[in-house]
């Protein structure tokens, strides 16, 4: 068995797939355009609508509106009550009334029975009394609410949840039990079985007319979530997997529920030897994963946008007739919520990075490195956590490491990390080692092979800490996952003399002991992929044995490995798994 490295560093269309912070995922409503991540939920024009004007999502209603609401619904980041999770939204409701009319978020277990089961923020006014009001719905019909008044008309509607006490914290101050306004327990893992959460949020009226300016939300953000950036092809919230038939080029997908394929479905490539599949990420920040693929005889690149794990068609995003122009990796670099693209000039070293709008890139902008050879980008992450995608760049001549931080797209200026004059010491991995939602910097001293992490904090690294490995050559780091579900990247490692391999979990960047999760004394199996096949909110691993090509996955559950479970590919050197993960 070929082991195969997982650390994303030096491989950047990994980049953000797996192994990197979790970046927060939002819309300002500034393009005035409904965001590819929205779904418009329910238009009642023209008696009650939304509309996004003015850089900010307007909800309109007449008099002649009767208890009807308008608004967007969406889980395109995968809120999972696996994990915690925090999202905010700014709103402004201005109109007294002696009728009722409100601004409200929810969540929402089924968006195709929106009405069967909810939990409901509203800010409104009724018989001139504005409040925040809370209600939880339970098969239709309510059962728990509360009203509280509410001051002023401006403010922000925080909504987080704590997965250890299954407990949804509603506030107008802040995250968390200490901020609440009101609280609901037992609800989305006790009575909703812990399914997957969509955010819903519009407005309405029972008789009140609602006018430009008068009722309006900005700058919606989820800022702790689960992993947005899964490999998950149909919006489900589980990776999936890609294959590449060889003989033909074809490529396909499988579809994962609970760590079981489905059937294999065909997503392009076939019979066209010159058209290969180079990188994924959801372009059009629909939630799910779409392909990036690339002509070899033009330079060209294409992607498909996945809808319910089916591709769209091939859309063109540049490099077509320029050889000299590439694309080496993918990142959400504006914040937005998609992945851009990341270009290098060969013969000038520039880089370049055209963002993403509903699977179209806008114009290149220039990001850095040209003229100077010596220079390169090695990593991608969220170093400062801002939501948005930074750039980790090494001298080579000295072996510095620089990042800059990326704002709307546009870079700051090159920050020193670490590693200058040291030839010894490289940079091998990026990942949020101690859960506080910026990618740190993971090293390894060649001499001694000790390895090291840097926790980075508002884009500053701090001081070299020993995670493993000092003075054991047969033993590497190969990867980076979240195998316990705490938030934190954990570090899988790999023994050659005993073909074993290894996790240490991370509590806070200091890593625990060594347990062993498989393959000890079986040269034929090997980890090759990682990803959350179950949606538990925790980093499974992808096995292939070589003699039969078969494909296995062992689910993760406290950092502890489920049985090997068959995924495909037994007998079938024609075919093998893509692993852009």
């Amino acid at each position: 068995m070929r082991r195969v490295v997982l650390l994303t560093i030096m491989s950047l269309v990994l980049a953000e797939s797996r192994g990197l912070a979790r970046p927060a995922v939002q819309d300002n409503f500034n393009d005035n355009n409904q965001g590819a991540m929205w779904t418009l939920y329910v238009d009642y024009e023209p008696t009650c609508w939304v509309d996004e004007t003015n850089g900010r999502l307007e909800v309109r209603a007449t008099s002649s509106a009767t208890n009807n609401m308008a608004g967007y619904v969406a889980n395109g980041w995968w809120l999972d009550p696996a994990e915690d999770f925090n999202f905010r939204i700014d709103y402004n409701y201005s109109r007294r009334s002696l009728t009722d009319g409100w601004l409200s978020v929810e969540l929402v277990l089924d968006p195709d029975n929106p009405w069967s089961n909810y939990i409901t923020f509203d800010a409104g006014c009724e018989e001139n009394y504005s409040y925040l009001w809370y209600g939880v719905v339970e098969s239709g019909e309510p059962v728990e609410e509360a009203l509280a008044y509410r001051s002023g008309d401006s403010g922000t509607i925080y909504i987080s949840y704590d997965s250890s006490a299954d407990a949804v914290y509603l506030s107008n101050t802040g995250y968390g039990a200490a901020n609440q306004t009101f609280e609901v327990l037992r609800q989305l893992k006790e009575r909703w079985m812990g399914s997957p959460v969509y955010i819903r949020i519009g407005g309405g009226s029972a008789g009140t007319s609602l006018s430009p300016g008068e009722a309006y939300f900005d700058n919606f953000v989820v800022e702790g979530s689960s992993d947005p950036w899964r490999l998950d092809f149909d919006g489900d919230g589980k990776s999936d997997l890609l294959w590449h038939r060889i003989s033909t080029g074809a490529h396909f997908v499988t579809l994962i529920n609970d760590g079981v394929p489905g059937p294999y479905k065909y997503v392009g490539g076939g019979g066209d030897p010159d058209l290969e599949i180079v990188a994924l990420g959801d372009c059009d920040g629909s939630g799910t994963t779409d392909l990036l693929w690339h002509r070899a005889s033009t330079g060209a690149n294409f992607v498909t946008l996945m809808t319910g794990g089916v591709p769209g068609a091939y859309q063109h995003v540049g490099g077509g007739g320029d050889p000299d122009l590439e694309i080496v990796g993918l990142g959400d670099c504006d914040g937005s919520g998609t992945m851009d693209l990341l270009w290098h000039r060969t013969s000038t070293d520039a880089h370049f990075v055209t963002l993403m709008t509903g699977g179209v890139p806008g114009p290149f902008q220039y990001i850095g490195g040209g003229g100077d050879p010596d220079l390169e980008i090695i990593g991608l992450g969220d170093c400062d956590g801002s939501g948005t995608t930074d750039l980790l760049w090494r001298r080579i001549s000295t072996g510095a490491g620089f990042v800059t931080l990326m704002t709307g797209g546009v870079p700051g200026p090159y920050q020193y990390v670490g590693g200058g004059g040291d030839p010894d010491l490289d940079i091998i991995g990026l990942g949020d080692c101690d859960g506080n939602g910026t990618t740190d910097l993971l090293w390894n001293r060649t001499s001694t092979s000790a390895n090291f992490v840097t926790l980075m904090t508002g884009g500053v690294p701090g001081p070299y800490q020993h995670v493993g490995g000092g003075g054991d050559p047969d033993i590497e780091i190969i990867g980076l996952g979240d195998c316990d579900g705490n938030g934190s990247m954990d570090l899988l490692w790999y023994r050659a003399s005993t073909t074993t391999y290894f996790v240490t979990l991370m509590t806070g960047g200091v890593p625990g002991p060594y347990q062993c999760v498989g393959g000890g004394g079986d040269p034929d199996l090997g980890i090759v992929g990682l990803g959350d096949r179950d949606g538990n909110g925790t980093t499974d691993l992808l096995w292939h044995r070589t003699s039969t090509r078969e494909n296995f996955v062992t689910l993760m559950t406290g950092g502890v490995p489920g049985p090997y479970l068959y995924v495909g590919g037994g007998g079938d050197p024609d075919l093998e798994i893509i692993n852009l993960e």
